[in-house]
Formats: C-alpha cells, sequence, structure tokens
C-alpha cells in the first residue's frame, strides 16, 4: 500500500521546497513537489527529484568503517556501529576525563539540514561544551559584514521580490542556485521592469536580465562604491533616512572620498558612464532590491558593506521590498 508523506527538503538551499514523498513498504518510491506551496508551486530541481536513487544507491556508505592500520594510509575495513560507537564514546571520555571537554573541536556545516543536527549541538552542551569554529567555511565573512552594518539579519518573504521594479542579482545565478526565483525574475521582466546582472562571469541566469554589468573578478566593491557615490553626488539619496536611522555615515563618506569615480571605474572595468547609469536606476526606480550572495570569498564581509551603504542612503530598508537579500546557498 501506498501513502503520501507531507515533507520540506532538508538540503542547505534557500529555496525550502514544499515535497509530497510517495511511500511504499517503508521506501521512498517517488518525490514530487508540493502543488499548494505558494512560492516551489509544486515543482523540483533535478537533485531532489533524484534523491530517492541515491538514498537506495548501492554505493551509499551505510555502515562505519575504520583505517585496517589506524592511520591514513590504511585500507578501509567495515566494523559494527556498536564497535564504531565504543570507539567514539571512548575517545570523548579518553579526552574529557584527561584534558577537558574544550580540547574536542566540533565542526559541523550545513550541506543538509533537518532536527537531528540541532541534536548535536544538545549533545556536546551536554557534555560541557566543546572547542568550535569561529566563522565559517561558507557565508560567514558576508553575514558578518552585514551584523556590521545592520546589527541584526532577518529574512523576508521570497515572493516580495515582486514588489520591486529594479532588481540586482549581485553575483547571484538563481538558475543553478535558487531555482524558484527565476519565475518571479521573468514575471518582474514580463510587466517591463529591470533585471540587472552584476557578474563576470557569463553565467546561465544572464538570459534573465534586461542588462548584464561583468566588473572585473574580485572588484564588485568598488563598483558599489563608485555607485554610492554617484548617488551623493547628484543628491539621490534619502537624507531624512540616514539623518534618522544610520550612525557613521560622515566617516562612510571620507571613506568614499579615498578614491574618485575614475579610479573605481578603471578598478572594475565598467565604465563610468555605465557606473551613472547603473547607480540612477537603482536610486531612482522604488522600490528596488539587490539580491547577493555570501560564498567563499576573500574580503567578502568589505566587500558586503560596500554594496550594503546604498540600500541605506536611498532609504528603502523601512519600506516593501527592502533592499538587500543575502542567500549563501548552491545547494
Amino acid at each position: 500500500m501506498e501513502k503520501r508523506v507531507y515533507t520540506s527538503c532538508t538540503l542547505d538551499c534557500p529555496d525550502g521546497c514544499g515535497i509530497i514523498a510517495h511511500v511504499r513498504d517503508g521506501r521512498v518510491v517517488k518525490l514530487e513537489g508540493h502543488p499548494d506551496h505558494e512560492f516551489t508551486r509544486g515543482y523540483l530541481c533535478g537533485k531532489t527529484y533524484d534523491y530517492p536513487q541515491r538514498i537506495y544507491s548501492p554505493e551509499r556508505v551505510v555502515d562505519p568503517l575504520r583505517r585496517s592500520n589506524g592511520r591514513t594510509d590504511g585500507a578501509w575495513q567495515r566494523v559494527s556501529w556498536d564497535e564504531a560507537l565504543d570507539l567514539v564514546a571512548g575517545k570523548i571520555r579518553h579526552f574529557v576525563e584527561t584534558l577537558g571537554p574544550l580540547s574536542i573541536m566540533h565542526y559541523q556545516r550545513t550541506g543538509s539540514w533537518g532536527a537531528t543536527k540541532i541534536l548535536g549541538r544538545r549533545l556536546w552542551n551536554l557534555l560541557g561544551g566543546v572547542t568550535t569554529a569561529s566563522g565559517s567555511l561558507c557565508s560567514g565573512a558576508a553575514r558578518a559584514g552585514q551584523t556590521l552594518d545592520f546589527g541584526t539579519r532577518s529574512g523576508h518573504d521570497p515572493l516580495d521580490l515582486l514588489n520591486s521594479r529594479a532588481i540586482f542579482l549581485w553575483g547571484r545565478n538563481p538558475i543553478a542556485t535558487n531555482l524558484h526565483v527565476v519565475p518571479l525574475l521573468k514575471e518582474v521582466r514580463r510587466r517591463g521592469d529591470h533585471v540587472v546582472l552584476v557578474d563576470p562571469v557569463q553565467s546561465e541566469s544572464a538570459g534573465l536580465a534586461t542588462r548584464h554589468v561583468r566588473p572585473r573578478v574580485a572588484s564588485d566593491a568598488h563598483l558599489a562604491m563608485a555607485m554610492a557615490k554617484v548617488i551623493l553626488d547628484e543628491g539621490l539619496e534619502d537624507r531624512v533616512f540616514i539623518e534618522r536611522y544610520t550612525h557613521g555615515f560622515a566617516e562612510y563618506r571620507r571613506f568614499l572620498d579615498t578614491a574618485t569615480i575614475a579610479e573605481l571605474s578603471r578598478s572594475c572595468a565598467v565604465s563610468e558612464r555605465e557606473i551613472r547609469e547603473l547607480a540612477r536606476l537603482y536610486a531612482t526606480t522604488k522600490p528596488s532590491a539587490i539580491s547577493t550572495c555570501g560564498r567563499r570569498m576573500k574580503m567578502r564581509a568589505r566587500s558586503m558593506r560596500c554594496i550594503c551603504p546604498p540600500e541605506s542612503s536611498n532609504g528603502y530598508f523601512p519600506s516593501i521590498s527592502f533592499g538587500l537579500m543575502l542567500t549563501a546557498s548552491s545547494a
């Protein structure tokens, strides 16, 4: 007998797809998108459709493995779960009793999400705490930059993008990493509004854009600084918002004054004319939004902080479809 189980995808992806799992005799035989999910609208990515094949693949490792000689050059040898758990528990007990719990390093990331990952944190807390990493191998730098600028970070409904009349995809490739945003971008284009891709690469998402800007690799912070200078030089900023809700604006302006628009243009390899057009488009087309990413890029915290201030300058954060949407997934 087959039954339908309503669930959601656990992959580290911003879409969070609603799923209907078809289960027969205790095995998942099919996954399909939930038609009533407002954002994902009844379809999934190829990876999710193929998930049952991955779960039941004969190549999947489902038993503990241990090096035969205890060194990295030894062959893998299958052991029982009891033996593996006893080995790990013995090691943990040894280090807790001899060196204390902080001698244990726990590092966990998010190839997939789920309640079991939260249970792992509970285990280490009950143990007395362990040493964990500061930052991450993924979006930690970008999140740190946002926190410095805004104090707190909160999400909003992805459907809010439909309220924007100009969307800047800043280093984003949603066709590959955020599939269910694609219909929203197509709708924005269909009604005659703007989708601007800022990316050195001719990615799959270039076809979604009304305009593709290709700065030199790793120079997008200079592009953002130049756009901010144009907005301020031409008086396109929201002065009331700046005075009421920002701190350190004078220092930020002095930072911008360390380089001319011409110098920033040469650095990012985008012409001054195009920079001015982009800045005016962003500042005068309201509401507008920047959708960016926070992947493993050197100096990403600093570049994120350069991308954020043009938003504040235009006073979009208190309004519908406010400014900056950060996503950090490529599931």
